[in-house]
């Protein structure tokens, strides 16, 4: 038989001499190497094949290099023996296929028939062929063990070591019956879906590991994740006599172990068993870490049966576990913080904060974050060094909350909260390190709802008492500037006033001049001493209001021409533009304080151009808006916010109570002032709505005339001209 192709060729020998022939072919072309596959039972009809066996010999001889892949068994252990001292052999459970291929890309494959012969031989140099069974020889040869340490398991010697990757569900389960086989113990760390998997494929060998136990020791011990769900499988290994604990959280492998024995795989979907890259050693360095780990994670386990009532009953788990190292520590809270919808931390110091921020905290953060909605809370104690670095966090991090809190709750643990359900709490062992991971001691980590909501609201306790702590320090600076420049503002015209009696006793040709400053120094004490007064009134919420119903038109008028004067010494305009007679109900020289005010700053800070007071009634609210508008020097936006707070002044002179006084009166009335444009160098307006009254007096009522007398119309006249 041959190909299609004239250099490649695909030929049958059959019978001993053409198959002789075509061995001794094969074997002769080959330069350097030739690699052998057979299974168990051809083992011994591919040995004592003459023309195999020269090869053997010629590669003892010259240093030609054989390389034998098979099934070493009970039954060809004597044949695997005498090949293993002629060629580098090596052993793989359940191989099958005879074939052999050369270094110059040759391939022969012999039928073994049933009585141990080889009956034909396949030959060809097709390139397709060769190559294919080249990468199958490959794959396989680096799966095998060395004959040596196989025929060592054979003859009963000490087990060689041997660590190796597993592939494919028959050869993985095969590796875990082995396991289970040769051992009275067995621990693992198991998804559910995993112990599924081994329960139905492995039922007689678990059994039997149980049986094996002696007293305490021994018999099987798993843990893995118990949800409502996996109560079946859970109380099916409890009923085998297997004992399961329950914790959060699963290393991402899954483990099993004996007294000497090791397989593990990587868990992806964890509703079955992986049956890919599945790891088997026997390497005592290997088992003893793995048996550690699990040792670790059952100590911190909750017992099946606990977990399964707290699941039927609705409790939840409160099971905390200890985490050692600090690099593994930091690891868990960055992913917690990845998906949660609520950051909550409370660093334990300052240096902590500044620790976290020098490791790449802020990029960790904004990796984390990326564009959710995630809310952060950050609480740091108080430190001066802190002011620019908490400055730069927020420029980076401008969706995070920072506050800083007395220096006093400075602790020696820091704590992660995490969508009020997950909590960790870092140790700080040594604050003096400026390595973040140095510096960290053990971290407790839970998963229990309860004790999140616990520490949740213990810091929403803190996050609220740094808020009052931080408004009680406005407070105090305030109060603190307030008394400063109420000295100085009373200094002013009570010297004023000394001096000018002083003058007015010593000089009498002027003494009319001094009296007028002197009043007018007089009247700004009186003005100081009852705006303070106000304040404090208000602060005590005992200020007094003598409301009627009046008529605002005549406040308005009134407040402006008292105005128009000290207006005109600066060039100014005052223009008032009114609506028809507008009627509320109020105390009308309160009403007529707020004007004052508004005007007296209006001409305060304006030092060209004019000043319009414009009242509107609007009939759709039932209210009158009064617009304070001037071409000043404006004000800054980030001072708009803060205008009508106390002691806020808007220049070096005056206490800042004017406006404060202004929006209490105007709300005491039901009303509401604010500022409603300004801009720097363009002036300012401020306005105030009032709602009108219902009702007019009457004596303002209009009267018809058909129905007065005469003396009536004379009463009225005369009235008027008053």
């Amino acid at each position: 038989m041959q190909s299609g192709r004239t250099d490649e060729v695909i030929s049958l020998a059959k019978g001993s001499p053409d198959i002789a022939n075509a061995l001794e072919a094969f074997a002769l072309k080959a330069k350097k190497e030739i690699d052998v596959c057979s299974d168990r039972q051809s083992l011994a009809a591919m040995v004592a094949s003459g023309e195999l066996g020269k090869i053997l010999e010629r590669g003892k001889a010259s240093g030609f290099k054989v390389r034998y892949l098979t099934e070493i068994t009970k039954e060809n252990e004597g044949y695997s023996r005498e090949l293993a001292r002629k060629v580098e052999l090596r052993h793989l459970d359940g191989v099958t296929g005879n074939f052999a291929i050369s270094d110059i890309r040759e391939y022969v494959g012999p039928l073994v028939t049933d009585d141990g012969r080889v009956g034909q031989l396949i030959y060809s140099n097709a390139k397709p062929l060769f190559e294919q069974h080249r990468y199958l020889f490959d794959t396989l040869w680096e799966r095998a063990v060395p004959a040596e340490n196989r025929l060592g398991e054979l003859s009963g010697a000490a087990a060689p070591v041997v660590t190796r990757l597993m592939m494919g569900e028959t050869d993985i389960l095969r590796s875990l019956m082995k396991v289970l086989e040769a051992s009275d113990e067995l621990v693992g760390c198991f998804t559910v879906g995993a112990l599924e998997t081994i329960l139905d494929s492995l039922p007689e060998a678990l059994e039997g590991v149980v049986r094996r136990k002696h007293g305490e020791k021994g018999g099987i011990r798993w843990v893995t994740s118990i949800d409502e769900a996996d109560a079946p499988i859970v109380e099916r290994c409890i009923a085998m006599g297997i004992s399961v604990r329950h914790t959060n959280r699963l290393p991402p492998l899954s483990f099993g172990c004996s007294t000497n024995a090791l397989v593990a795989s990587i868990q992806t979907g964890g509703q079955a068993l992986s049956m890919r890259n599945v790891l088997t050693s026997n390497e005592a360095a290997y088992v003893n870490h793995f048996r550690l780990v699990f040792e670790e994670i059952w100590k911190n386990g909750v017992d099946a049966e606990k977990r399964l009532d707290e699941l039927k009953e609705g409790v939840e788990s409160s099971n905390v576990e200890i985490i050692q190292n600090a690099h593994e520590s930091m690891k868990t809270a960055w992913e917690l913080a990845r998906s949660a919808k609520e950051v909550l931390m409370l660093f334990s110091t300052p240096q902590a904060f500044i620790r976290q921020v020098n490791s790449d905290g802020v990029e960790q953060m904004k990796e984390a974050l990326g564009n959710s909605q995630t809310k952060v809370k950050l609480l740091i104690p108080e430190d001066e060094l802190l002011e620019p670095i908490i400055e730069g966090v927020k420029a980076s991090l401008p969706s995070v909350d920072i506050r800083v809190m007395n220096k006093s709750l400075k602790t020696k643990i820091s704590i992660l909260i995490i969508d009020r359900s997950k909590t960790m709490v870092f140790e700080t062992k040594d604050d003096s390190r400026e390595d973040l991971y140095e510096s960290l001691g053990i971290t407790a980590f839970t998963e229990s709802k309860s004790l999140g909501e616990s520490f949740a609201t213990i810091f929403d306790g803190i996050w609220k008492q740094t808020e009052l702590y931080e408004q009680l320090e406005i407070h105090d600076k305030m109060q603190r500037d307030f008394v400063n420049i109420a000295a100085h503002e009373l200094r002013t015209p009570v010297q004023a006033i000394i001096n000018y009696a002083e003058l007015a006793r010593s000089y009498e040709d002027n003494r009319e001049e001094y009296y007028d400053k002197l009043l007018k120094s007089v009247l700004r004490l009186h003005r100081l001493t009852e705006d303070i007064l106000d304040a404090a009134r208000i602060e005590s919420k005992t200020l007094r209001l003598n409301k009627e119903v009046f008529v605002l038109n005549e406040i308005l008028r009134s407040a402006v021409d008292e105005q128009r004067r000290a207006a005109a010494k600066k060039g100014l305009k005052v223009h008032l533009e009114q609506p028809e007679p507008v009627y509320v109900f109020g105390d009308k020289t309160r009403i007529g304080q707020v004007m004052a005010n508004l005007l007296i700053n209006a001409v305060k800070f304006t030092e060209s151009g004019s000043i319009r007071v414009a009242a509107k009634l609007d009939r759709k609210t039932g209210r009158v808006v009064v617009r304070v508008t001037d071409t000043g020097i404006g004000i800054d936006k980030t001072m708009v916010p803060l205008l009508f707070a106390r002691f806020m002044a808007k220049s070096e002179s005056g206490t800042g109570l004017g406006l404060f006084i202004s929006k209490s009166i105007i709300e005491a009335h039901e009303g509401s002032i604010w500022v409603e444009k300004s801009e720097p160098g363009k002036g300012s307006t401020f306005t105030f709505a009032l709602p009108v009254s219902a009702t007019i007096p009457p004596a303002s009522r209009p009267v018809r005339r058909a129905r007065l007398s005469k003396e009536g119309e004379r009463r009225l006249t005369a009235e008027k001209q008053v």
